[in-house]
C-alpha cells in the first residue's frame, strides 16, 4: 500500500561551480548540496545538479540525490532522480526513485515526491509517496 509522508529539508552546505560561455546571460553550473532531513524522512542528503540559467532568471535543473537514513522507522539509503524548473523567486523539484537503489531495510522502495524552495529560505517543504517491499 503507497503511503505519503511530508518534511522539511535544510540546507547545511552549498556550493555552485560555473562553467561554459556566459553568452547572453546565460549561466551553467554544477551544484553541490548537502541537507538534513527531518519529518517522514529523518536523515541526510547529498545531491549533485547540473543546472542552467538563462537570461531572463528561469532556471532547469537535473541531478541524482543519495539519502541517508530512516522512513517509517526502517534504515537504508536510496537514490532520487531530481528534475526542476523555477527562478531565484522560487523552485520546485520532482523526485523518482531509482528501482534496486535502496539498500538495508529500504530495500525494495519505490515512488516519487517532489519539494518546493521560496526565495530566502534555507529549507525546503518535500513530501514522498512510497510503497516498501516487506521483507
Amino acid at each position: 500500500m503507497k503511503a505519503t509522508i511530508e518534511g522539511i529539508s535544510t540546507t547545511t552546505r552549498f556550493q555552485r561551480h560555473e562553467y561554459g560561455p556566459r553568452d547572453g546571460g546565460l549561466e551553467l553550473s554544477v551544484i553541490e548540496k548537502e541537507s538534513e532531513l527531518t519529518g517522514g524522512i529523518e536523515g541526510t542528503a547529498v545531491v549533485r545538479y547540473t543546472a542552467v540559467t538563462l537570461g531572463d532568471g528561469s532556471r532547469r535543473f537535473s541531478g541524482v540525490l543519495s539519502v541517508t537514513g530512516h522512513i517509517g522507522g526502517r534504515g537504508g539509503s536510496f537514490v532520487l532522480e531530481d528534475q526542476g524548473t523555477g527562478s531565484t523567486q522560487e523552485t520546485n523539484g520532482r523526485w523518482i526513485v531509482v528501482p534496486g537503489s535502496g539498500t538495508g531495510e529500504l530495500a525494495g522502495l519505490t515512488g516519487d515526491g517532489g519539494w518546493h524552495w521560496e526565495a530566502g529560505r534555507k529549507d525546503e517543504a518535500y513530501t514522498l509517496s512510497y510503497e516498501l517491499a516487506m521483507h
